[in-house]
């Protein structure tokens, strides 16, 4: 009986260590290449996943999860370079997974070492003021722009103009005025 219970709790605890790493996945077959321009993320095409002028900055915060002011130490190579990637995914696979896939791309071309580490910081706390909110709920047929362009629904971000820079949003949600907020002022914004 002690034997069974022990190979029980050695099978459980290596079950359990096995669900803590998860398998690592790639993409089938990727192609990196300089870049040009400026691509903010990856447009998936079915099985092709495509990014023109893919930073590393925003190749790590796309991968990982993270904002750019979250980022410690030195991204390999230099700032600013850009690459552009093609690669090819399985079908049925989610966005996560093909977040997975382009941590792997980074570790393998780019030699990307990291530890993730808990730190503290300020924290910017986002509250209507004693009169409440003046946000208007977003209509259908509204036209919001920012500089003559036109922003389409569940946008949400930080534009320059002549006039300073201008928060602005449509059809947007909290959290993307927050997230647009958080990375403007590079702090958190809750």
């Amino acid at each position: 009986m002690r034997i069974a219970v022990a190979l029980l709790f050695g099978l459980l605890l290596g079950l359990t260590a096995f669900a803590q790493l998860p398998e690592r996945l790639v993409f089938e077959v990727a192609s990196v290449k300089p870049g040009s321009g400026l691509g903010l993320r990856p447009r998936r095409t079915g099985e092709f996943v495509t990014w023109r002028g893919a930073t590393m900055g925003f190749l790590v915060q796309y991968a990982y999860d993270v904002a750019y002011y979250q980022i410690g130490g030195a991204l390999p190579p230099q700032p600013g370079q850009s690459y552009d990637i093609e690669a090819k995914a399985p079908l049925n696979a989610t966005e996560a997974e093909v977040k997975r896939m382009f941590q792997s791309l980074l570790e393998d071309r780019f030699a990307l070492k990291l530890h993730r580490e808990r730190k503290e910081a300020p924290v910017l706390e986002l509250v209507a003021d004693s009169k409440g909110h003046r946000l208007k709920a977003a209509q259908e047929d509204s036209k919001i722009a920012m500089d003559g362009k036109p922003l389409t629904d569940g946008m949400a971000g930080v534009f320059g103009a002549r006039d300073g820079r201008h928060l602005a949003g449509k059809a947007a949600t909290m959290t993307q005025l927050v997230s647009a907020l958080s990375g403007a002022l590079q702090q958190p914004v809750v």
